[in-house]
This record gives C-alpha cells, structure tokens and sequence, in this order.
C-alpha cells in the first residue's frame, strides 16, 4: 500500500512500490484542494468559483430587472411580454481540457524533514500555492484553448481578456484607443461605456499595474495637494474600485462586476505520484481542469489598445 509522505521520509530507504501512486482525488479530497488554492490571496477570491463534479456544466441563473412585479389575479397568467423582463442566464463552462503540476521532493529534503510532523502539510501547502499564482495568471494572460501536449503556457486556456474579447454579445462594449490617451482619459472612456445598470461605482474596473501606477502620477498632477502618493495612493477612479495585474497588458482595461468572472474548476483532479532514480527525487503530478467566463457578458466593457 502506499505511504503518505510523512512515512516516506521516516522510511529512509525508498521502495517504488511504496511511493508510486496514480488515483483520482475523491469529490471530498478535491474540494480540499481547491479550497487550499482559492483561499490565498489573489484574484480567486474575488471572483465566482464555481466547483463542478463535471468536466462541462451550464450554469444558470437569471438577470432580473427593475418593473417585474406584476398584478396578481387568481386564475389569470402573467402576460407573456412581462416575463421577457426576466432573462434567463449562465455561462458554459467547458472544463474537458487539463492542465498539470509537476513537482518533485529531493532525496536531501526527505531526509531533513523526517522528524517533520507539518512536512506534509507545509509541501502541499506549496503545491496549492504554486497552483493558485499560475491559475490566477491563466485568468488574464491565456489567449488560446490549444489541446497540443506542447502548448505554451499563455494558450492552456482562454482568460477573462479573451473571453470578454470574442464575446459576440450585442450590448457588451469592446473598443479600441490610440496611445495617445492619458489613463485618466482611458478610465472616463471605460466609465462612460459601462452598462447602466453596473453604474454608480458598482464595477471594478482591472488594468495594468503600468497603467496604475502611471494613473497615480497623472492624478497625483492633477491635485498636487492631496498628498495621494504619500498616504498609499489613490485605487479609485470616480468610485470605482481599480484592481491592478501585472499581467495584463499595457493600455488594456476590463471593467466588470467581480463576481459576474466566473473560474470554473472540476473536482476531478488527478494525482500521480513516483519515484525518479535519474533525480533521486519523488516526483507529483497533479492534473486539473480549470475554465474561466462570464455569467453576463452585457456587463463587460473592455478596452484595449488600438
């Protein structure tokens, strides 16, 4: 039977057939894991995480708007032309394609660690760590759904970026600035295109650290009294929340409400485990199944550089 990693290292002497492992987590187990990967500090937290048995899931929902409430008459149906002011909702998440962590222990660490009782969960608490700085930075920087077993890193899963870029949505705002715009210009263009019923300081709006920081500058300018850059700077724009991320890109801002980002996440997550001779290492592998969308694409308003 294999040992856990506590009895790895207490062993000294390493068998393969104590170490090699090759299961998928429980329901139970992933949600453990993924639980440990959302609760750090980072995008994840913010947005919709929507943990699915599934390797595809329609998510549902309804966008309700303001005048729905109609008459009650025992015996009588609501008109049909008011129930259309309730629209239904809900991204598909397509989760079908995997992305893996690979990761190895050397024999060094093994044997430092014997007398370890937190060894296990400080390495996994590594793992996870590691998985939520690469899932985060998929969320913006992925560009493609490439299958190939030699895809790049940017193309393992569209983000939010390209999502919100190929949305065919009728009333979502897309559009492009020449250069030659200020941030503070770009930010008036991103409020004035918001949907209305997101107005009103309710979107955050998410751009480059560049751009943030040059936003600081620029306001800092405009109101050299207020002591802005010295009392932490200012991460808002006409009540709006900024959110900056240094991986997206110059002149390109998303605006939209956090929780209508969705990360979708199976809890079927592979894990593999054995024993590299050539590295005298115990090496994991840990596969998973992130998606990344948006409930309601009417609310995204994106600008990018012309």
């Amino acid at each position: 039977m294999p040992k856990d990693l506590m009895q790895i290292a207490k062993a000294g002497n390493i068998s393969p057939q104590d170490v090699a492992l090759d299961n998928m987590l429980t329901p139970k187990e992933g949600r453990t894991f993924i639980a440990a990967i959302i609760k750090q500090d980072s995008i994840l937290k913010d947005v919709t995480v929507d943990i699915a048995g599934k390797l595809t899931k329609k998510r549902t929902g309804f966008d309700i708007g303001t005048g729905v409430l109609n008459r009650h008459t025992s015996g009588v149906a609501v008109p049909s032309a008011n129930m259309k002011k309730i629209e239904s909702l809900g991204c598909n998440l397509n989760m079908t394609n995997g992305v893996s962590l690979n990761a190895r222990i050397l024999n060094e660490t093994l044997l430092d660690n014997k007398d370890n009782k937190n060894f296990e969960k400080d390495t996994f608490e590594g793992f996870s760590t590691t998985f939520m700085n690469d899932l985060a930075f998929l969320g913006f920087a992925g560009t493609a759904d490439n299958v190939a077993a030699t895809a790049p890193f940017a193309e393992l899963s569209k983000g939010w970026l390209k999502v919100a870029q190929e949305s065919t949505v009728p009333h979502k705002k897309t559009f492009k600035l020449t250069s030659h715009k200020t941030v503070i210009e770009r930010l008036q263009e991103v409020v004035k295109n918001l949907d209305n019923a997101i107005k009103g300081g309710k979107a955050t709006i998410f751009m480059s650290a560049i751009d943030y920081d040059q936003y600081q500058l620029e306001a800092s300018a405009a109101y050299p009294g207020s002591g802005a850059l010295i009392h932490g700077g200012i991460n808002k724009y006409a009540g709006y929340k900024l959110y900056p991320q240094y991986n997206i890109p110059q002149h390109t801002f998303l605006a939209t409400l956090p929780k209508n980002m969705v990360f979708g996440i199976s809890t079927q997550i592979q894990r593999i485990r054995w024993y590299d001779n050539e590295t005298s290492s115990l090496r994991y592998k840990f596969v998973c199944h992130p998606d990344y969308e948006f409930d309601i694409h009417k609310y995204i308003t994106l600008i990018t550089k012309a």
